[in-house]
């Protein structure tokens, strides 16, 4: 079935694509015939167990592995695209990046303006600007001329959001973009993607071990379960005990908070106090 678009859907940078898409590795079969479309703006949260697939789905969307099937941006086969331009409509965070340990912040971060240089790679003052403005939104101003070799993992974590978000892709794939932060960082920063989702209306993807976050923050849910998209939809419908303890090797609980976001609790398989 078609799905009905308005004009501006239409013209918007950041539709995403997928058509039957598998990725193995060795004798692995890592996705299997995933399948979905990604409107511009929209916030998709990945979510499965360990081993479903979720980081291979980033990956290969953001042509980092191989893959069968199709994947295709504003219907674009992202496969035929120049490496400068298909930089400058997707950003990818991965989960464990490497640090050029005595490179500083400052420096780091406006690596990202790199796809809008020219053919000599000369950095603009606008570069510098920006990279400024994305670390005094973070609250690192105070890190700017920091080496990045006497950072926590928490800062350097904030550093690749901000080093992505400097980018300006109209596409943000991140894998698991706070699990080094602590809860008021990990709501801090995941604000401001959102916030600058808005006033661009970046697409972003992400991968969440959360889902009380994921819940507050996407729009949208992909479960996936070896491989498998197995459900699709919003937060409401897919985030549900029934289909939480099926896919997942835990019990749990949802419940609602006084403001009505949804909050997944894990039970504990033994009481307090009552081990044999």
């Amino acid at each position: 079935m078609t799905v009905p678009t308005t004009t501006d859907e239409a013209t918007a940078k950041g539709r995403v694509e997928l058509r039957d898409v598998d990725v193995h590795y060795d004798q692995t079969v890592a996705l299997t015939g995933v399948s979905l479309h990604i409107m511009p703006g929209e916030w998709l949260g990945i979510i499965g167990a360990n081993g479903a697939g979720k980081s291979t789905l980033l990956r290969a969307i953001a042509r980092l592995v191989e893959y069968r099937g199709s994947i295709r941006i504003d219907d674009h086969d992202t496969g035929s695209m120049q490496r400068r331009e298909f930089a400058r409509l997707v950003a990818y965070v991965p989960q464990n990046p490497q640090f050029p340990a005595q490179m500083r912040a400052i420096d780091y971060v406006a690596l990202g303006r790199t796809p809008h240089h020219g053919y000599f790679g000369a950095e603009s003052p606008g570069d510098r600007e920006l990279s400024a403005a994305l670390l005094h939104r973070l609250d690192m101003s105070h890190l700017t001329l920091r080496q990045l070799d006497t950072m926590s993992g928490g800062e350097l974590q904030r550093l690749v959001l901000a080093r992505a978000l400097v980018q300006e892709a109209p596409i943000l794939l991140l894998d698991e973009p706070t699990s080094a932060l602590d809860l008021g960082r990990r709501v801090e920063a995941l604000e401001l993607v959102d916030e600058l989702r808005l006033e661009r209306r970046l697409t972003i993807v992400s991968t969440l071990h959360d889902l009380t976050l994921a819940a507050q923050f996407t729009e949208r849910v992909l479960l996936l379960s070896r491989g498998f998209v197995v459900a699709d939809s919003t937060p409401e419908l897919v985030l549900v005990e029934e289909t939480l303890n099926r896919h997942f090797d835990v019990k749990v609980e949802i419940l609602r908070s006084e403001q009505n976001n949804i909050v997944v609790i894990p039970r504990r398989s033994k009481l307090k106090g009552h081990h044999d």
